[in-house]
């Protein structure tokens, strides 16, 4: 288990270094686009885990950039849509470029077997994690 620790501190460090952003910034992106481009803040903080505030500022700070915007729901004023402008989408399509490379050099030395090994056995790692927290 340490190892799996080691490794993902270095490969989140150097994919910061690779695309230039924070990995926090990156989650915010990724989960955008995994919902084809537009969600709810709520989804977000939940997807993320950290503190409400924490990804109200963070998005307000994104927002700023340019990268996002925020909206009211036309249909629940109560609940934010989350988007990436036109300028996010460019930022996210530079950005998994870069990152495509960067994790393609992480596993060239992997089998397509070990891949998949290796996937099968995390993603029983976080059921089994997701398990004991519910």
């Amino acid at each position: 288990m340490a190892q799996l620790a080691r490794t993902y501190h270095l490969v989140t460090k150097m994919i910061e270094k690779t695309m230039g952003i924070p990995s926090n910034k990156w989650r915010i992106f990724y989960l955008i686009i995994t919902c084809e481009g537009q969600c709810t803040q709520k989804y977000l903080t939940n997807r993320i885990g950290v503190d409400p505030g924490a990804v109200t500022r963070l998005l307000k700070k994104i927002e700023q950039e340019g990268i996002i915007s925020r909206s009211p729901d036309p249909e629940d004023n109560r609940i934010t849509l989350v988007s990436l402008t036109e300028l996010g989408r460019a930022e996210v399509e530079r950005i998994l470029e870069l990152r495509e490379g960067f994790l393609a050099q992480i596993i060239k030395n992997c089998s397509h077997d070990e891949m998949n090994t290796f996937q099968a056995v995390l993603q029983k790692m976080e059921t089994n994690a997701r398990n004991i927290v519910s």
